[in-house]
């Protein structure tokens, strides 16, 4: 997998949007030419991206100058980016901002993580899945623009720390009511593609294939097929059970279900 390092060097020409679109309620935001790599890692942080014969384009809706920083942000994932949340932390305070326009949605000064969480609990009560929270949250974000303060803040105070348990706030909810669970949405934007015969037969994998066999009490594990998957996922996947292989930069899911329907199998595997 390449480095964010590696992949600043995909970012070629800079364009304004108002020059390419005349619209003058885009004028300052930026567009990108940008290579296959970069592209397919925008893409997957959810920007917008546009494929033609020589480069991508990419759309941002960023006026700044500073690329590397903006990348940064984009690249360096975490397991609430998919649904548009940011969480910072700095001395005691928390933040919450809407990742797509910067835009702060509460902060929380605790010295009790549990504060932030019951917190946040009361902000997710009215959803019913994390697509809605995402959409709501993309929705808000319309018209805006990310500037560098903001920037500067979320990448220098960046906090994961809680990611597990606000994930886990609305996670619960919807374990009990599976009809809310979006396997559609699963299906689509985490499970990236069949797992490469080159990584099922390396040394790597098969190490560490053992390890969680071990984890999880199993002397035998048949599988119909393997999946790379999202961070999200492979942690719903190993809290009903299933198989799945950390590697440094991927998560492997050993499908034990018939592989022609893949929405099923996550449906089965899920709801128990």
């Amino acid at each position: 997998m390449l480095s964010i390092e590696d992949l600043r060097k995909e970012l070629h020409a800079v364009l304004k949007i108002s020059e390419l679109s005349g619209s003058q309620d885009r004028e300052g935001l930026k567009s990108f030419l940008v290579d296959d790599n970069l592209a397919y890692a925008l893409a997957m942080a959810g920007e917008k991206v546009k494929k033609f014969p020589v480069h991508s384009l990419w759309e941002s809706n960023y006026k700044g100058t500073n690329y590397n920083l903006l990348l940064d942000y984009l690249l360096e994932t975490t397991d609430l980016q998919d649904f548009n949340i940011q969480v910072c932390k700095n001395g005691h305070s928390y933040s919450f901002f809407n990742r797509k326009s910067g835009e702060e949605f509460f902060k929380v000064v605790s010295k009790a993580p549990k504060d932030v969480v019951i917190l946040f609990k009361q902000f997710l009560n009215d959803f019913n899945s994390w697509e809605e929270v995402r959409d709501y949250l993309n929705s808000k974000a319309k018209g805006s623009a990310l500037s560098d303060d903001y920037l500067n803040y979320a990448v220098s105070y960046n906090c994961n720390d809680l990611d597990d348990e606000i994930l886990s706030v609305l996670n619960d909810k919807i374990a009990e009511d599976d009809s809310i669970v979006d396997y559609d949405y699963l299906e689509d934007k985490h499970v990236f593609c069949k797992c490469p015969n080159v990584i099922i037969a390396s040394e790597d994998f098969k190490k560490k294939k053992d390890i969680a066999k071990a984890k999880l009490g199993m002397a035998h594990y048949f599988y119909s097929e393997a999946y790379l998957v999202s961070e999200y996922l492979s942690k719903l996947l190993l809290k009903s059970g299933e198989l799945v292989v950390q590697l440094d930069d991927c998560y492997v899911w050993l499908n034990t279900c018939e592989p022609s329907d893949l929405k099923e199998s996550l449906k089965t595997v899920i709801k128990g």
